[in-house]
């Protein structure tokens, strides 16, 4: 098996985007669409559509790695925009956010109310406390989300909690 350390040559991503288009349940996907996840057929997915805009950098790219690439007369473009539908469940979303959490600093995401406090006292004893009160989080809560149909899905909730992912997803 061939490993390359950049998985998306012959590209290199120039710009990525990515929007919550829509819900389904999990029966009425084909199978193809969905994740290696298995879900029961009742889960509510999220549609996210992604778009990326990738820029050629074929240099030293075999044949048959520009074949996707290749315009009619044979020339290729420089760059190229790529869209793809991906479904994944609240619990993915979980996941997601749990595994970005863990990969920044404390300060940086959303935090519980006493983890707040304590950046907050950590932060105002700090000679960098200046700079950092104008930083926007990197990581922002999902806690909304999660709130969001406890007491049971509904519709309306499906909708609200879809108009959130959407913005946290805006926000990454």
């Amino acid at each position: 098996m061939l490993f390359r350390s950049n998985l998306r040559h012959p590209t290199s991503i120039l710009q990525l985007g990515a929007k919550v288009d829509g819900t389904a349940q999990a029966k009425d996907i084909p199978f193809a669409s969905l994740s290696s996840n298995s879900y029961a057929p009742d889960t509510v997915l999220y549609k996210i559509k992604c778009t990326v805009v990738v820029e050629l950098v074929g240099d030293k790219a075999t044949a048959e790695e520009l074949e996707p690439y290749a315009l009619d007369d044979g020339s290729y473009a420089t760059v190229y925009r790529e869209e793809f539908i991906v479904y994944r469940s609240m619990k993915e979303f979980q996941i997601l956010h749990k595994q970005l959490k863990s990969q920044v600093a404390v300060t940086e995401s959303s935090m519980s109310t006493g983890n707040r406090i304590v950046g907050a006292a950590t932060a105002a004893l700090s000679s960098r406390s200046l700079k950092r009160r104008n930083k926007n989080i990197l990581i922002p809560s999902l806690a909304q989300v999660g709130k969001i149909g406890a007491m049971g899905i509904t519709k309306r909730s499906i909708i609200k909690r879809m108009e959130l992912l959407d913005d946290y997803i805006a926000y990454l």
